[in-house]
């Protein structure tokens, strides 16, 4: 189902989210909502729809959809400054400090424990994500370049 995406205004997303204790019909159906309402976009944050859950989809243009549960930060290195946006925060954009390569841990709908590196701007947007999760945004950790 197609949810709408908090934006900044909310403060649930200011909030960190809970782990997920089981892979349950209500997780899977977080996750397809997820999947439904990040058509089109890189990805989404469980928190940014609402659902104080350790979940995010990764949408990488040419790649399967990736949903993460619980992911963890294993590794990140190289760091670099880079542009970017936020659907919580519209007509805005940052300079936000980010890894060039990041490793994370989560677990998968299936309850398979998965690794996952990324690069580059795939390595932004898994830590974008993940930082939600956190209740942190960019707003709070970039440099605003423009809007308001």
């Amino acid at each position: 189902m197609l949810r709408k995406i908090l934006t900044w205004e909310n403060p649930i997303l200011r909030e960190k989210s809970e782990h997920v204790d089981a892979i349950d019909e209500r997780i899977r159906r977080i996750a397809k909502d997820l999947l439904d309402t990040s058509e089109g976009h890189d990805g989404l944050a469980g928190i940014q729809i609402g659902e104080r859950v350790n979940i995010v989809v990764l949408c990488d243009r040419g790649r399967e959809p990736i949903i993460m549960v619980n992911p963890e930060v294993v590794k990140q290195v190289n760091y670099h400054i880079v542009y970017e946006t936020c659907l919580s925060l519209p007509r805005q954009a940052f300079y936000v400090k980010r890894p060039k390569v990041i490793k994370v841990r989560y677990t998968d709908l299936d309850n398979n424990t998965r690794s996952l590196k990324g690069h580059d701007h795939f390595a932004q947007m898994i830590r974008h994500e993940i930082d939600h999760l956190d209740g942190v945004m960019i707003d709070t950790i970039g440099i605003r370049t423009r809007g308001g």
